[in-house]
């Protein structure tokens, strides 16, 4: 039975704002075109019989070995491969195998670089160290203070997740993030700061309006020798996908992203998919392209075309959940703090598979209670705009690999405390149906309050 004490008001100021840029109406998925096979750029590490390791000039084809280092993709990485930059991004992800070498001929699974999560509360851009991005936060309500987020790393100039992360008069284009109520599959990935299009011009499908979609734009993200260039709107609707059979070009096969209600209704809208090339044996797009029990779709990397990630798509590998010792969700407490202080406590999946949490209770303060010599529950901690009352309905947030919240607690009275979380994994966005697995959880190292 949860205890409900004089412990004062609690927030979380939450996920990423949706999809696209500030006040304007996130992406449509459903406008998204099937022809994409041009700018998929490198898709994956190769399996073994498909290496093709890089050549020097003076070495002939056959001398090659293919290792680790020249079968992975572009921003994987792997033990004792240095493949991210430290400066901005983690190795999230890795996974073992019980007869190595792995997929990719690597030691482990490979993971992925993400930029890094840094464990610093922020309000604005300001709050973090130069160059970083004040990203993962949401407003507190429609028309709002933005609440607090927390610092990310940029992987290249001009980075963005949000608006506010722009200069004057620039805005953010060609990101994908994710929150509460959207079906989305994979990592969050930033967009670049460009200048508002000319009249008729685009960045992004928002830009057109209804019924039209955005084609042609060119998003670069700091990439060498590209120049960001606008698209053009075209007044139609993007071909997408619900089922594999809707993709008709032999180059993308499978229909990625794409959600269904088996119900009449479920409070979460269908949402179109796009197609995307075939995952290979034991690769996936999404968890429900891992038939084995237990397993869920590992360090995938899929976005939607016409978004900044596109052109670094990576099919992700069925592997077990996370297992005891992996990097799963991490909480940054302080030592100590005084009472009615106010603190903020950095949580961030550091996993290789998007969490799961209950709006209403899913985050939970808990302390040391002397007499029963346990932890118990004192009061849940909800999201913002989370309805948790009696006749309230709990919700399932998203949390993607790398992305992180920022918790704020006031504890009133003394003693030891620490955060637990309770998360599912392998979930459909209908919070009505029941997580693939479910009950895992997490503790905060403690904390005492005097």
């Amino acid at each position: 039975m949860r205890m409900i004490g004089c412990l004062a008001a609690l927030a979380v100021a939450g996920l990423v704002a949706c999809g696209t840029s500030g006040g304007s109406a996130p992406a449509d998925v459903a406008d998204v075109p099937k022809e994409v096979a041009s700018d998929l750029g490198e898709l994956d590490f190769n399996k073994p019989e498909e290496a093709e390791p890089e050549v020097a000039a003076d070495v002939a084809p056959e001398e090659v070995v293919a290792t680790c280092a020249t079968v992975l993709g572009d921003r994987l990485c792997a033990a004792g491969v240095a493949d991210c930059d430290d400066a901005y991004a983690d190795c999230v992800g890795q996974g073992s195998c019980a007869t190595p070498p792995c997929w990719g001929l690597c030691a482990d699974y490979p993971g992925a670089c993400l930029p890094k999560t840094v464990d610093r509360v922020c309000g604005q851009d300001a709050d973090c160290d130069p160059g970083d991005a004040c990203a993962s936060r949401v407003p507190t309500a429609p028309g709002g203070v933005p609440a607090t987020g927390l610092c990310r790393k940029r992987p290249f100039a001009g980075a963005c997740w949000v608006d506010e992360n722009c200069g004057s008069g620039k805005r953010c284009a060609g990101e994908v993030v994710c929150t509460l109520g959207i079906f989305c599959v994979g990592a969050d990935h930033p967009g670049t700061c460009v200048a508002a299009p000319a009249a008729g011009a685009c960045w992004e499908d928002p830009d057109c309006g209804a019924g039209s979609y955005c084609e042609g734009a060119t998003l670069c993200g700091g990439g060498a020798g590209c120049a960001d260039a606008q698209g053009s709107c075209k007044a139609a609707t993007a071909p997408a996908c619900m089922e594999n059979a809707d993709c008709e070009d032999a180059a993308t096969p499978w229909c990625a992203g794409a959600f269904r209600c088996a119900k009449a209704q479920c409070g979460i809208p269908d949402r179109p998919g796009f197609c995307v090339p075939a995952p290979m044996a034991d690769g996936c797009w999404q968890d429900a392209d891992c038939t084995e029990a237990g397993t869920a779709c590992r360090t995938v990397r899929v976005c939607p075309p016409r978004t900044l990630c596109h052109a670094t798509l990576h099919r992700g590998y069925c592997g077990t959940l996370p297992l005891p010792g992996e990097p799963g969700l991490t909480f940054t407490v302080p030592a100590t703090t005084a009472t009615n202080q106010k603190v903020f406590v950095p949580v961030v999946n550091r996993g290789a598979v998007t969490i799961f949490v209950d709006t209403c209770a899913g985050f939970v303060i808990q302390f040391w209670d002397d007499f029963s010599k346990q932890w118990r529950d004192y009061l849940p901690l909800a999201y913002p705009g989370a309805n948790c009352g009696p006749t309230g309905k709990a919700t399932r947030a998203r949390l993607a690999p790398g992305n992180g919240i920022a918790l704020e607690v006031v504890p009133d009275f003394g003693g030891r405390f620490r955060l637990n979380a309770l998360y599912d994994v392998i979930c459909s966005p209908d919070p009505d149906e029941v997580c693939a697995t479910i009950g895992l959880s997490a503790s905060s190292p403690e904390f005492q309050v005097q």
